[in-house]
């Protein structure tokens, strides 16, 4: 979207990038139980606490659309775009480990996991949460 008026994000949406990127994520970064701080520099968990702050970092989260209740939003991001393509990587290989919950709490979904790369490509990821 170029025009990101609250009519435009009341539907099922998938979102990719940060908020550096996509300003639609930053829509949705503060409903969000994992997210970014304000200067978009650390994921931020308000389930554990915890501050993740590598540019392979990045994190899944499904929500419930704050601009309409009977619609979800999935949230793929990343600190750069190394951790939001370890996300898209995340999301496509381990869809069911993803789908079980934070390991916190596990009926909220929202995962933090940190890329490996080689050679410049994601090749697997570690679930930080």
């Amino acid at each position: 979207y170029t025009d990101i008026g609250t009519n435009n994000l009341k539907d099922n949406l998938i979102v990719i990038g940060g908020p550096q990127v996509n300003i639609v994520q930053k829509a949705f970064n503060d409903y969000l139980p994992v997210n970014f701080n304000k200067t978009g520099t650390k994921i931020v968990s308000k389930i554990s606490n915890e501050e993740y702050s590598e540019p392979e970092a990045g994190f899944i989260c499904k929500i419930r659309n704050p601009f309409d209740k009977n619609k979800s939003v999935l949230v793929l991001a990343g600190i750069e775009s190394s951790g939001t393509r370890a996300a898209v990587f995340a999301f496509a290989r381990y869809h069911e480990r993803i789908e079980k919950g934070n390991m916190y709490n596990k009926a909220i979904i929202a995962k933090v996991v940190e890329g490996s790369e080689q050679n410049g490509e994601i090749v697997d990821v570690q679930f930080m949460e």
